[in-house]
């Protein structure tokens, strides 16, 4: 019982003005506040006050906005205190007897229960001031929260988005105890809810229908009407509604002791609208039933009810009716039908519900269907597949190319294996012509050599160009690439090719089908021939017409992920005098890995490259990790080297050089970065690109290397050589060896200024019987200077050391390099 006395102060608190008089439970005592007669007979006289002083009105407690419009006059603040006091008495005594008393600190009411270390509410920051609790750095209210959720009809039908706003609360809050990240105030709300009000409420709705019950039992019994008495509800209704027996506070007890049973409520006490007040609508029925009988006859006067009885005016002023005795009801009560439209609630953007749309379309969500196997799949007829790719269809290539693109992603029972495209005879054929319809259509290949340094477009300048592109003012105007508007509905070129590259890259990670890419010479043509960007007056384009500069981007990370698989097993016939083919496969594929490699905003050491993404721990950049992957495979044979020589400009050559060296490790937060596994395969790729550009270079160019002091590629190398092989860690020395190996291999490249595949010097005669030592050419004597030779106290110190006297070929390298030449 004491939910329902508490409930209904927390919602007299809460309650606004709106058009319906009848007051909630536990309302305003009669006498305390003026009133106007409705009544058509007492109109003309004016309005009758009531005697004895004016209450103030209990919302104003809560929000100065929520007061009614009609109160006339302040009222003292004394019997607000007591009805809050009430309800926090009511609420500490409900939960004492479900045995989990709340802390004194909420209620002020001592309990000798409560032990702050099993309390169930010890999570629940407490306030120093009586009746609220802290959520979020905000004083929360619970005789304020309990009203809100109550007039809203229940904490079920509450949007608690809204009361979270209500009470001032951020949409996320810090989890409690020191643990990490956020949480939404929506549910941290909803969960002090839980704890401190839930168990109030579910009494308060048994209760209340427990009362509702006995009403309706009591209307079915016949009752006396007085006469000279219209047909209204009796002024006692509200009043049989509230339990008898309920635990009262000091302001709840004399709340309601004014109300008796022969006492109306005031017409001036004002609930919450009918479509809010869900919790009480069958218990003021009768009273709404009333003020709506007399609003419906002042505002409509076609609709004139005859009146049968006069008005008992006595019964309006004093709450005393005329008649010695009650009376039998004669008709059931008339009253007023208001028809509220039913709204939803929605979070909408731009009109459209997005979560219902989300909920249609994944209706299973966090359950994604796997993916068969490949025996699961049973027989699938390629030749079909062939003849609908043939056919040029939409529909059937759709058909072809959407279970190529399911199958290439099958993986097979045995480790390494899945789908077979070396057994489907002619569709892989099938599927270049498709390409090369699409993208050139009767187009040729061209290809001229050029000598001279070509500006080489970067990676970086094609993003920007492409953000360029889709900033212009008319950026919905028809670009390259679009899809043309005369051929009706189909798929676009370039999405097509965008699918078949797809296809054959899930097929060439596929170590069963190795084998059979690298033999497809065609491919790598192909592929090489869509990653072409034409420059034209300083405007980036593809060169294929069907592409657009974002398929373009797609295209070459796909076809160097291509690459990457064949380059180990790629070499370029006739190294000698390579043919024009040859040269232009060997040039593409040199400028297409150098696009990702030669922009200076992009070439920078590990340290910058961290500071540059803002995290510590972020892995070596991804495309230029596989550009250097495809050029250190491709470039690790004497033949390739060759080929690359003859076709690369030296200007070229420099440029990738100095871009190189850029990213090598220089400050000691680099090298601490380097060991790390990703880091120090990226630096290995690096070394080894390195190795392979200087031992491919030209006699000029490899001085110009050495000498260069902008360049510094002696200092840096020295320095990486010197923090790898005095390393005070044996185990990570080892991890090391490689890097630092093929350091000094390109040092003594350098320092040799030879050309690499020159034809090798004369063999020195072997020494006959009987010759000295000075009689026969020394071919092992070196001539000037070495590289090193300034940093000997450096050199001698890595000499010293255990793993360069493990290895013969290092420690005559760098012995090579420290030599110093003496006048004879």
């Amino acid at each position: 019982m004491a939910a329902l006395s508490a409930a209904s102060n927390a919602r007299m608190a809460n309650s606004r003005g709106g058009t319906n008089s009848g007051s909630f439970i536990g309302g305003i005592p009669p006498g305390m506040q003026h009133g106007v007669s409705h009544d058509p007979h007492m109109s003309g006289s004016g309005s009758h006050a009531m005697p004895g002083p004016q209450p103030p009105n209990p919302s104003s407690f809560l929000d100065a906005n929520m007061s009614a419009p009609n109160s006339a006059a302040p009222r003292p603040n004394l019997q607000i205190q007591q009805r809050y006091q009430g309800f926090l008495v009511g609420l500490a005594n409900i939960m004492v007897k479900r045995n989990t008393p709340l802390p004194p600190q909420i209620t002020g009411v001592p309990t000798p229960q409560y032990d702050p270390h099993t309390s169930a509410f010890k999570s629940i920051e407490l306030s120093p001031e009586v009746g609220h609790f802290r959520l979020g750095g905000r004083d929360i209210d619970v005789f304020k929260l309990w009203g809100s959720i109550a007039s809203s009809g229940g904490s079920r039908m509450c949007n608690w988005q809204n009361l979270a706003s209500q009470f001032g609360l951020p949409e996320e809050l810090p989890l409690p105890h020191g643990a990490t990240g956020n949480t939404s105030s929506v549910r941290a709300l909803q969960a002090c809810y839980d704890l401190l009000l839930s168990p109030f409420e579910e009494l308060y709705k048994r209760n209340l229908a427990e009362q509702q019950k006995k009403a309706q039992l009591s209307s079915k019994q016949p009752m006396v009407q007085p006469p000279g008495t219209p047909n209204r509800p009796a002024a006692n209704s509200i009043s049989a509604a509230l339990p008898s027996q309920m635990p009262r506070g000091p302001g709840v007890q004399s709340g309601l002791s004014s109300s008796t049973p022969n006492t109306p409520f005031p017409p001036g006490s004002v609930p919450l609208s009918s479509s809010q007040n869900q919790f009480s609508d069958n218990v003021l029925e009768d009273m709404q039933g009333f003020k709506r009988k007399h609003e419906s006859e002042d505002a409509d006067q076609k609709r004139v009810r005859q009146k049968t009885e006069p008005r008992d005016e006595n019964l309006i002023l004093t709450g005393k009716s005329s008649a010695a005795a009650p009376t039998k009801r004669l008709q059931p009560v008339r009253r007023k039908i208001e028809y509220v439209p039913l709204a939803r609630e929605v979070d909408t953007y731009g009109g459209r519900d997005l979560k219902v749309i989300e909920s249609e379309m994944f209706p299973v969500v966090g359950h994604d269907p796997t993916l068969k196997e490949m025996n699961e799949w049973g027989s699938i007829e390629t030749d079909a597949l062939v003849m609908s790719i043939r056919s040029r269809i939409s529909t059937e290539l759709s058909y072809a190319l959407t279970t190529l693109a399911v199958l290439s992603t099958m993986k097979g029972q045995q480790p390494g294996s899945g789908f077979p495209i070396h057994q489907c005879g002619d569709l892989f054929e099938d599927l270049l012509d498709l390409v090369e319809e699409l993208a050139f259509g009767e187009v040729e290949d061209e290809f001229v050599i050029n000598t001279s340094h070509v500006e080489i477009p970067t990676q970086r300048q094609l993003v920007n160009a492409i953000v360029d592109e889709e900033s212009t003012l008319f950026g919905l105007q028809r670009r390259q690439g679009d899809a043309d508007p005369d051929f009706g509905l189909r798929q676009r070129s370039g999405n097509t090719i965008l699918m078949v590259l797809t296809i054959i890259r899930n097929l060439a990670l596929v170590p069963d089908n190795y084998k059979f890419i690298v033999d497809q010479y065609r491919l790598v043509d192909l592929l090489l021939r869509l990653c072409i960007v034409s420059v034209e007056d300083k405007t980036l384009a593809p060169f294929s017409r069907a592409l657009s500069l974002s398929d373009l981007i797609t295209v070459r990370k796909d076809s160097l992920t291509i690459l990457s698989c064949m380059a180990g097993t790629i070499t370029f016939s006739n190294p000698s005098s390579p043919s024009l083919g040859t040269m232009k496969t060997a040039t593409r594929i040199l400028q297409l890995v150098a696009s990702y490699l030669i922009d200076p905003a992009e070439a920078i050491s590990p340290s910058s490259y961290m500071q540059l993404m803002g995290s510590p721990n972020h892995a070596p950049p991804a495309l230029a990790d596989l550009a250097l992957d495809v050029f250190t495979r491709l470039g690790q044979s004497d033949t390739n080297r060759q080929v690359f020589s003859k076709t690369i400009p030296p200007a070229t050559i420099m440029v990738l050089v100095t871009s190189l060296v850029r990213r090598l490790p220089v400050l000691d937060v680099d090298f601490q970065l380097i060991g790390r596994e990703t880091w120090l395969s990226y630096m290995e790729k690096v070394v080894m690109s390195l190795y392979s550009v200087a031992f491919l270079a030209p006699p000029a160019l490899k001085a110009k290397m050495k000498t260069d002091r902008s360049l510094g590629m002696k200092g840096v190398y020295l320095r990486m050589i010197q923090k790898f092989l005095m390393h005070h860690s044996s185990e990570i020395r080892s991890w090391y060896i490689l890097t630092a190996r093929r350091a000094v291999e390109t040092l003594k490249v350098l320092d040799d200024e030879e050309d690499s595949f020159d034809t090798p010097k004369a063999v020195a005669p072997t020494m006959a019987f009987g010759m000295g030592w000075g009689d026969a050419n020394d071919a092992d004597i070196e001539q000037g200077t070495g590289l090193l030779a300034g940093y000997r106290g450096l050199a001698w110190e890595l000499l010293m050391q255990r793993d360069v006297l493990n290895d013969d070929v290092l420690f005559n390298e760098l012995e090579s390099l420290t030599r110093v030449e003496c006048p004879s």
